[in-house]
């Protein structure tokens, strides 16, 4: 039987056109009758068509499919076969085709739930809420990965569900042992400025940025404060035997007010180390002296040298934030507590204030 041919359609019978409309109405109605024959043909060519190919299948070399259940007939170059199909998602059969799912691949919804320590083979998995030989920082159920690499090595990547927790781990034997989770760092693992300012998260990781920043916020030297006169003037007149309070005036360095000053006093407001030195003559000492609790916190070095040169006594200790403090100097002699360069500003003694 030769394909059908199909009718002639006729021109549309249009109102805008009243000089055709009639004669193409007309031939519109009377095309239906041969549209009809024709359907009818080519269902009848059709039908022809598809006994003739099973005829055909039928009488080549199609193989036997009784008892084929689970398997999918293929053509190779050898000609047709049989190919297994997965009996479930994790079936590893070699060669067997693999329906969407299998190993966790295209799955809609959720994967399917595997032990840890028992998943050896490449896919995507589902761990339970209480598999043992999930990280400690995971509380609940999760996602995992499987990657075989050798026949004997094995990664898995874990994902908790509800934080940005991802750690890894491998095996080196098939599985039989696993080394401990290591935790792969993310970009919310880097420490903010508040981090690196404040000091008080041991749990994110210090950028050179965010170390610099921390370093600017809490340098080293909090304060210093000197007894500053002006130039060509002594410093001031020490009584003998008496331990005098040395001249404090200037600050010439309060990182966040770290200190505060006055009547020749100071007041950390941080608990820090404090290092003095001052300059004399002859015999003498100095001291760190707590005004609050009214004891000495500290002996300075014992310094001599004539009374026509000028030596230094200096010291350390901690200092408390809220306590008050004074550097006091005892010598041997009344004179001057430090001699005029006149180069400029005077500077004789000086308070420095540490982090600790």
């Amino acid at each position: 039987m030769a394909a059908p041919t199909p009718p002639v359609v006729p021109l549309p019978a249009l109102r805008s056109d009243p000089a055709t409309f009639k004669d193409r109405a007309e031939d519109n109605i009377v095309f239906f009758q041969p549209l009809v024959e024709y359907m009818a043909e080519v269902c009848g060519f059709t039908e022809e068509k598809a006994a003739e190919a099973l005829a055909a299948a039928l009488a080549g070399d199609l193989p036997n499919i009784s008892g084929k259940d689970g398997r999918v007939l293929y053509i190779t170059g050898g000609g047709l076969g049989f190919k297994l199909v997965q009996t479930g998602v994790h079936d590893d059969t070699t060669n067997a085709l693999m329906p969407v799912g299998a190993f966790g691949l295209g799955q809609k919804g959720s994967t399917t739930t595997a032990t840890l320590n028992g998943t050896t083979r490449t896919g995507f998995y589902n761990y339970g809420a209480t598999d043992p030989d999930r990280p400690a920082a995971i509380t609940t159920g999760g996602s995992f990965i499987a990657v075989r690499y050798a026949t004997n090595w094995i990664s898995q990547i874990i994902f908790a569900p509800n934080a940005n927790l991802v750690y890894y781990r491998f095996s080196t034997d098939n599985g039989v042992t696993w080394s401990a989770w290591t935790r792969i760092m993310l970009g919310s693992d880097l420490a903010t400025v508040g981090h690196a300012q404040g000091g008080g998260n041991n749990e994110t990781l210090m950028t050179p940025l965010r170390t610099k920043q921390a370093i600017d916020y809490n340098p080293p030297i909090l304060a210093v404060i000197e007894d500053q006169k002006a130039q060509n003037t002594a410093a001031q007149t020490l009584t003998v035997d008496v331990w005098n309070i040395r001249d404090l005036n200037t600050i010439t360095r309060n990182h966040n007010a770290s200190v505060a000053v006055s009547s020749n006093e100071f007041t950390p407001a941080v608990d820090c180390w404090c290092e003095w030195n001052c300059p004399g003559t002859d015999i003498y000492a100095t001291r760190l002296y707590n005004v609050t609790d009214g004891v000495v916190v500290a002996q300075g070095q014992s310094a001599y040298m004539g009374n026509t040169y000028i030596s230094q006594s200096s010291g350390g200790a901690a200092v408390v934030a809220g306590k008050t403090y004074r550097i006091e100097q005892k010598p041997n002699a009344t004179r001057a507590g430090g001699r005029a360069a006149n180069y400029g500003t005077e500077v004789y003694t000086r308070v420095e204030l540490y982090r600790k």
